[in-house]
């Protein structure tokens, strides 16, 4: 199986779609609770109990796979101006994502549901040889890099046909 995870950002489900058709696209845990608290805080307030309890019940709730039914009741709340917009822009984003937030079908299929490992893995394999100070690449020269990086790193370098 093959899961590809982002933002909800339609550009990375284009890219998705075009390269892995039949994966299965996630939203980004983080992502996806950064919003919820977003939401809370125009709601209640900044760093108020208030907000931490409502937030950690719509957690709940959406790790139990129930975005869909989360933004239909946000629809509902009663808001004006800014806590409005938010609500309304959270409602659009929770609606459009929802079938991708199936937390509980991934989490009991054992996928991860956070990007951080992949992005943390990048930044470690990649980032730290070609981003230090003064480094500049031509795009097939930082293509190589990777490429060498990642045979090293996934101990290939030996049995790896250089000449391919």
């Amino acid at each position: 199986m093959v899961a590809v995870l982002g933002d909800g950002a339609a550009w990375i489900w284009q890219l998705a779609a075009e390269h892995f058709p039949h994966a299965t696209q996630i939203v980004d845990w983080f992502h996806a609770s950064e919003r919820i608290w977003a939401l809370g805080r125009a709601l209640w307030g900044a760093e108020t109990v208030e907000t931490t309890t409502w937030v950690d019940g719509q957690l709940g709730r959406l790790v139990q796979g129930q975005a869909a039914l989360l933004a239909g009741e946000w629809h509902a709340l009663p808001c004006t101006g800014e806590t409005a917009a938010v609500r309304d822009e959270q409602v659009t984003y929770f609606t459009n994502q929802a079938p991708r937030m199936a937390y509980d079908r991934y989490r009991a299929a054992g996928w991860d549901i956070g990007s951080g490992m992949v992005e943390a893995a990048c930044k470690h394999l990649i980032g730290a040889r070609e981003k230090g100070p003064g480094m500049r690449w031509s795009e097939a020269g930082a293509q190589t890099v990777a490429a060498v990086r990642v045979l090293l790193f996934n101990d290939q370098w030996a049995t790896h046909d250089l000449a391919a």
